[in-house]
């Protein structure tokens, strides 16, 4: 077993949701990686997925607005429990850009 101090934060795409995406059959029975296969390999990480309504994504204030509740959890979450967490992003298509802009957003933030 691997020992890790990681958060690992899985953002799904436009289509998808934050389980659906990450689930995959096998034997009629639906299986959430994160947590049934990489959990059980990582000891002492940290399994987030965040979720949002991808229908909403085609106007650019909500875009925003994701973004913005997207970092607000993730600093949140860090401020409960460890700021030292290092993040591992995996995300799904638009999911990439959500992270990326997350990522723009928390260094302005970190400016003021």
């Amino acid at each position: 077993m691997l020992i890790r101090t990681e958060s690992i934060i899985f953002v799904h795409g436009l289509k998808g949701n934050s389980r659906d995406t990450w689930q995959s059959s096998t034997n009629k029975r639906r299986i959430f990686w994160p947590k049934e296969l990489l959990a059980r390999d990582l000891n002492d990480v940290r399994i987030l997925s965040f979720g949002y309504e991808g229908n909403k994504l085609l106007k650019r204030s909500t875009f925003l607005e994701i973004t913005t509740q997207l970092a607000q959890e993730m600093l949140a979450t860090r401020k409960e429990f460890a700021a030292t967490r290092q993040i591992i992003w995996v995300a799904h298509s638009l999911g990439g850009v959500l992270v990326k802009a997350v990522s723009q957003l928390h260094n302005l933030w970190s400016l003021f």
